[in-house]
């Protein structure tokens, strides 16, 4: 299972499995994490698709007959309840974009630190 990180490398995964199965990972813009080392989302990340290039994402994919099948946002490390509550719905609009996704990878998840027990 690939999961395309950058519009090139969906490109060259179209290229070489024409009609193949793959998720796409994107950066919906948006990050928490309490340094920079542990934010991965947002405009100061370098992980995933900008969520901006979902009209890319689509034409690739119908170019080279690609099913979506997962899409995948990580936000961070970061405990914000409110960027993660915002980009888990952003997240949904994402898979609605494709009509074969049957998995959503939201990473990560709440620290240990923020469970009762």
């Amino acid at each position: 299972k690939v999961n395309a990180c950058s519009l090139e490398q969906l490109r060259r995964f179209g290229a070489a499995f024409p009609g193949g199965e793959v998720g796409l990972r994107f950066n919906p813009g948006l990050g928490s994490g309490g340094t920079g080392k542990t934010n991965v989302g947002g405009p100061s990340s370098s992980f995933g698709i900008w969520h901006e290039s979902l009209p890319e994402c689509q034409e690739i994919a119908a170019a080279h007959d690609l099913k979506v099948v997962r899409i995948h946002t990580h936000i961070g490390s970061g405990s914000d309840p409110a960027v993660w509550q915002k980009v888990s719905g952003m997240s949904l609009d994402l898979c609605r974009q494709f009509p074969d996704v049957t998995h959503l990878n939201l990473g990560g998840g709440y620290k240990v630190g923020r469970m009762s027990y």
